[in-house]
């Protein structure tokens, strides 16, 4: 079902990585990514994997609802070094 399956949602452009100190190594910004976006209790940790290649980030899994894909694309893309999400998340 195409409703809740977004492929390639790009959050933010690579500007947001420009600044005074360096970008953070790819495992460094996985580990940030993921302490933001499983914080709170109801977020699907055990289904969504985080992956992170050269600043930016693939989401990858299956969430219940439509709106935990855009809630984990706007966590995710709000995490300073990420330029840019790449959603493969789908809904079951």
């Amino acid at each position: 079902m195409a409703l809740g399956r977004a492929l390639s949602v790009i959050r933010r452009g690579a500007d947001r990585t420009r600044g005074e100190q360096p970008a953070p190594n790819d495992q460094d910004l996985a580990d940030r990514v993921k302490s933001e976006i499983f914080q709170p209790a109801d977020a699907p940790k055990g289904s969504v994997n985080v992956n992170v290649e050269n600043g930016v980030v693939y989401l990858r899994g299956e969430v219940e609802r439509p709106d935990q894909i855009r809630r984990l694309v706007e966590q995710a893309g709000d995490v300073d070094g990420v330029s840019a999400v790449e959603s493969l998340l789908h809904t079951s």
